[in-house]
């Protein structure tokens, strides 16, 4: 495509040419930012960073390029690349849970095209779980922390839960798609390990991290994420260690009982609301004299655990996905918080995973530059992301 006609086609479809003006509208809705350059190395760069040479596509407005979601899903595979349809290759786990997601509700694929045009913020690119009913199934790069080394372990966003010990057979995928995946599902439980003889056979916990790295690598759909994302992944590696961060590929199995023990008993249903959060923080409340929500964040864990904790691990888990659209704008970053947020980057390079690491990692701030996309992201009354 021709840029008059690229141009004409972000005109048609009222999106920001200008960074600026999408700070500014980031702003009219709260979005914690960080104004300034994206790259924390010179032009030309001085450092060593890899530059990514093949062709992207640097004059389509990338805000509202991602398809609202209600659920994100990553189920562990062991490899960086896929078959083109991660939920059609027959006996798979993504397959199963597509399967269920598309036969419980035959409307739902449509109803979900129809509730992303009434978005509750006009701000292309920022959504909430109240925008869709769709659900993002997705393959990832990272092995199994269950005892089973046949059994899955799948990482469940915004909600921030790690399952681990799922089977790829019919009845293991029905139960996590009716307690976990489902759009109807408001309550996830708490399980501390795995027990064939329980209710739920599988183990469901906080992820043990301070933020999830989401890297797309299904070179079956695009080459240049396959390019990308193993250099992205190693100076997101060398960033965060550099300030003392550790970081993981793998769910490590060692920690996922660090904020919940394994002797804790399952909670199968849902706390009993007080005045106030189970994380110990009061409901939201309303900001004076604007008549808009004070947002604290939601509270996705019980027995009062917070956010916070999960920050102050400061420790990171990468890992490579199968595709997750927009690959004109590889390389695509997805960073994934205890708080329930999910931030979409795209054109990222090498050049700017310091600034990432540092300003939305770190500081709880979003470079509206590389702004694709944004789950939960509106924070009234916060000056960060991290602000609970």
């Amino acid at each position: 495509m021709s840029s008059t006609l690229r141009k004409l086609k972000s005109l048609v479809l009222s999106q920001t040419t200008d960074t600026d003006q999408l700070a500014s509208l980031l702003e009219t809705v709260s979005v914690p930012l960080h104004i300034g350059d994206c790259r924390s190395c010179s032009d030309p760069c001085t450092e060593g960073h890899e530059d990514l040479n093949f062709d992207r596509d640097m004059e389509t407005q990338m805000p509202g390029t991602v398809k609202p979601y209600i659920r994100q899903i990553v189920i562990s595979t062991g490899q960086t690349d896929w078959e083109k349809e991660v939920t059609e290759v027959e006996g798979t786990l993504a397959a199963m849970v597509d399967g269920l997601f598309k036969s419980s509700k035959p409307s739902l694929a449509r109803a979900t095209d129809a509730a992303a045009g009434k978005l509750q913020y006009s701000v292309p690119g920022v959504f909430t779980q109240q925008d869709s009913t769709r659900v993002s199934i997705l393959n990832g790069s990272h092995t199994t922390a269950s005892e089973h080394p046949d059994r899955e372990t799948v990482l469940v966003f915004p909600e921030y839960r790690v399952v681990f010990g799922v089977e790829s057979a019919p009845k293991a995928a029905e139960l996590l798609y009716e307690k976990v995946v489902s759009p109807s599902t408001t309550y996830i439980p708490t399980i501390p390990e795995e027990n064939e003889a329980g209710e739920l056979p599988f183990g469901i916990l906080p992820i043990p991290y301070s933020c999830v790295i989401l890297l797309c690598s299904h070179k079956r759909r695009d080459k240049r994420c396959s390019i990308a994302a193993p250099l992205l992944e190693h100076e997101f590696i060398h960033s965060l260690q550099k300030r003392s961060w550790k970081v993981d590929t793998n769910v490590d199995h060692d920690h996922l009982h660090d904020v919940i023990p394994p002797s804790r008993p399952p909670t199968a249903e849902p706390p009993e609301q007080t005045s106030e959060s189970d994380n110990g923080e009061e409901d939201e409340e309303e900001d004076e004299g604007s008549g808009v929500s004070k947002a604290k964040g939601p509270a996705p864990f019980p027995g009062g655990l917070s956010p916070r904790t999960l920050w102050n691990l400061k420790r990171v888990l990468i890992t490579k996905t199968s595709h997750v659209g927009g690959h004109k704008f590889s390389g695509n970053v997805i960073i994934c918080t205890p708080a329930g947020q999910s931030i979409w980057y795209g054109r990222v390079t090498p050049h700017e995973v310091d600034a990432i690491v540092e300003q939305t990692i770190v500081q709880g701030k979003i470079i509206p530059s590389l702004f694709r996309a944004g789950l939960n992201v509106s924070r009234p009354g916060c000056l960060s992301l991290h602000d609970w």
